[in-house]
């Protein structure tokens, strides 16, 4: 699912450089799974630290706020990610795990706490189940037009499409073609790239994000003098928790 999101419009975190009390905390939270990945790191200059335990609570309506309730916890230190450019900056990432399944619409927090280090947090919507309903590609000599539908997804802010395509391309920029939709269907042109690149069957892959995860993917600049970080949900650290569910159709061509 990271994956994913790395291919369509994430740019690389920007944390401090100096270690501090702060934990780094990126959590996607898929609702198609029992378990959920969640990364979790200490600030980059902490090469090493103690062991991470992440905690993943359902929320409860109850007067007026949210009362917490604990559904699942990854207390292991995890294998260490494999380099994606969606989180190069840190240092050692550990993978961690919290199993359970997650109710369309409600909410969840996710908490990662180590000995020393301040307990970050937290909280989005678990997106609902949809599908694609339509996919078709119309191309000339001059043009090409992607025309799709999908139904709605409970508590998406937001849908990418994409047509899926090797993740990265044969070894260049993971960033490729994807068009942003607020609503449940799209008309759009593609560029030629698009459709050189996608994979056989041409796919086209509609994904509904929270509104935490589109804030985190589509926000932030990249510079060599000067970044601004992505817009950020987690307290007492750095990074995002959200939610996200992809779904997919194989193109038809006309």
């Amino acid at each position: 699912m990271l994956t994913v999101a790395a291919s369509l419009a994430a740019c690389d975190p920007v944390f401090p450089e100096a270690s501090d009390d702060r934990l780094v905390l990126l959590a996607a939270l898929n609702p198609d799974s029992a378990e959920h990945l969640v990364l979790a790191a200490h600030t980059p200059a902490a090469v090493e630290g103690p062991p991470m335990i992440v905690e993943l609570y359902r929320g409860t309506p109850n007067g007026g706020a949210l009362s917490w309730t604990l559904v699942a916890t990854a207390n292991e230190r995890g294998r260490e990610c494999a380099a994606q450019p969606y989180y190069e900056s840190l240092v050692v990432p550990h993978c961690l795990a919290p199993a359970a399944m997650l109710d369309p619409g409600a909410a969840y927090l996710v908490e990662a706490s180590a000995e020393g280090y301040r307990t970050a947090r937290g909280r989005t919507l678990a997106v609902g189940d949809f599908e694609v309903n339509s996919a078709v590609l119309t191309r000339d000599d001059a043009s090409a037009t992607l025309d799709a539908s999908w139904t709605a997804s409970v508590a998406a802010h937001r849908y990418f499409v994409a047509l899926r395509r090797l993740h990265p391309p044969h070894g260049e920029d993971p960033k490729g073609w994807y068009a942003e939709v607020d609503g449940t269907s799209v008309t759009v042109s593609l560029p030629s790239k698009a459709i050189d690149e996608a994979v056989e069957p041409v796919t086209l892959d509609v994904t509904a994000l929270s509104k935490e995860l589109y804030d985190y993917l589509t926000s932030g600049t990249e510079g060599e003098f000067f970044s601004v970080p992505p817009i950020q949900n987690v307290e007492n650290g750095f990074g995002f928790v959200g939610s996200m569910r992809v779904r997919s159709l194989v193109v038809e061509f006309r």
